[in-house]
């Protein structure tokens, strides 16, 4: 998750008691960053600091002035309350929620190519893995240690335990959709559960249970 998802190291982030750029963080400091429910703010503490080495930047303008140096796949909260790349916000106009009482979400209103420089990334301990940066611009932390992790579980017990795993992800994706592509994706986890020889048996009113079950 955490590659190529990077930004400058002179980008500033919100302690209690003051200001800095996030290459002088140290583990334990706390940022500001919103909460889980988005109802307003908290401090956060920062778990790791990466050193990404040298990429492509682009220096990004919002409507209010803020700006931000980041990596064409660094991710930003948007409008639409999703987490998306730079990429995406640019190409389909798309506008970035910063903490800001006058205009809280922003169109970018200038793109600079700045070429090779170095970059960096932090990861803080919350749910969502944001914080504010650079005056109220709400972006996403890297925490690719952490997902690795998850793959490597993922993958082992998906060898290991494929029934178990399909339950437990069926169960799970079950329990999370709220919409229709939620369904959708339901769907999907079905189908590949029976290309992997999982039988799945339709609904039986004597023996079926209100979720999956082995």
């Amino acid at each position: 998750y955490g590659f190529n998802k990077c930004i400058s190291p002179d980008t500033i982030v919100e302690l209690k008691d003051g200001m800095k750029m996030i290459s002088e963080l140290e583990l334990g400091d706390e940022i500001k960053a919103p909460n889980d429910d988005f109802s307003g703010d908290e401090f956060v503490k920062v778990v790791d600091t990466i050193d990404s080495g040298e990429k492509e930047l682009f220096e990004i303008t919002l409507e209010s002035g803020l700006s931000i140096k980041a990596t064409q796949d660094h991710k930003f909260l948007c409008e639409d309350n999703q987490i998306r790349p730079l990429s995406e916000i640019i190409s389909e106009d798309l506008k970035i929620i910063c903490n800001s009482s006058l205009v809280k979400a922003q169109k970018i209103v200038k793109i600079k190519s700045l070429g090779k420089m170095p970059t960096m990334d932090i990861s803080v301990e919350n749910n969502h893995h944001l914080f504010y940066a650079n005056g109220g611009i709400i972006t996403s932390n890297s925490h690719a240690v952490s997902y690795a992790m998850v793959a490597y579980w993922s993958l082992f017990l998906k060898t290991y335990y494929p029934v178990q795993f399909m339950v437990a992800l069926l169960n799970f994706t079950d329990l999370a959709r709220k919409d229709d592509k939620g369904t959708v994706v339901l769907k999907k986890y079905i189908q590949h559960a029976k290309k992997m020889g999982v039988k799945i048996a339709p609904p039986n009113i004597n023996v079926s249970q209100n979720s999956f079950s082995l």
